[in-house]
């Protein structure tokens, strides 16, 4: 039996599609999909409290004050006044770590996924357009040897943003019980855009990722 080349403290689980088991393959899609709005989530915050920065030669405006350390997760901004987020403009750099940028992170997979599979990528411009990418091949991506490399990149994308802007995981109980174990032991994770049997509550640990439809989430 295969095991799963996810993270697992606590003891290694087998692998249910491609090298991943469930949960993993959960958590992948849910923080894939949610990095174009954890992308606008950072832009709120570029110029929340930050140090003013230097002034621009020749301006006689003073410099809009940015918060450096988002400004190296988005990268810098050719602006598009069609675009309403930097999330959707050409955003791309590296920290000064050498960390690169969320755009330049999976625009980095996308070209990889694109050459080995020959299946074009359209938008190379935004978030969006790479996460679209990347989700549509998933299945495949999931399958080939590296997807370890891939599934820590893209987890410390989100741990990154939420490092430098933290949101509030929004989580509540269901009261309906699990269709598998019968426990009324699911919890909804709102920000992971999934429900979760708690194995800690005596559950199964069965993970129901939602449609964009699911009325639960304005619930």
């Amino acid at each position: 039996m295969t095991g799963c080349v996810g993270t697992h403290p606590d003891q290694p689980t087998h692998a249910d599609i491609g090298r991943l088991c469930y949960d993993c393959w959960t958590r992948l899609r849910s923080q894939l999909c949610a990095l174009p709005a954890v992308a606008g989530w950072l832009h709120v915050f570029l110029a929340a409290g930050g140090a003013a920065g230097e002034r621009v030669s020749g301006s006689r405006e003073d410099p809009i004050p940015l918060r450096v350390d988002i400004l190296d997760l988005i990268g810098p901004v050719a602006p598009n006044p069609s675009l309403p987020v930097i999330a959707e403009a050409r955003v791309g750099g590296s920290d000064q770590a050498g960390d690169p940028s969320i755009l330049d992170e999976l625009r980095a997979w996308a070209e990889q996924v694109e050459a080995e599979t020959g299946e074009a990528w359209e938008d190379r411009r935004t978030v969006t357009g790479a996460v679209t990418y990347l989700t549509g091949r998933l299945s495949w991506i999931v399958e080939q040897p590296w997807v370890d490399e891939f599934d820590a990149r893209i987890r410390d994308l989100s741990t990154r943003a939420h490092r430098v802007a933290p949101w509030r995981a929004e989580i509540r109980r269901d009261p309906t019980p699990c269709e598998t174990c019968g426990r009324r032991a699911i919890v909804i994770h709102l920000a992971e855009g999934h429900s979760r049997c708690e194995k800690r509550a005596g559950g199964c640990g069965r993970v129901i990722v939602w449609d964009h439809r699911d009325e639960r989430r304005a619930g």
